[in-house]
């Protein structure tokens, strides 16, 4: 059994605990928005309406 830690693809210092679902990119809490599920990146490049 391989057992490994993959860091954030941005940042590559933290942990990455989550995927984001426009890009695949595995990002760290601080690079994720669980709101809408993308990573920073993706987000900048979106706007999103607040209902």
């Amino acid at each position: 059994m391989v057992d490994y830690i993959v860091k954030c693809q941005i940042c590559n210092k933290k942990i990455a605990n989550n995927k984001c679902k426009k890009c695949g990119r595995n990002v760290c809490e601080d690079h994720y928005d669980p709101s809408t599920g993308v990573c920073s990146v993706c987000k900048q490049g979106q706007f999103y309406k607040k209902e």
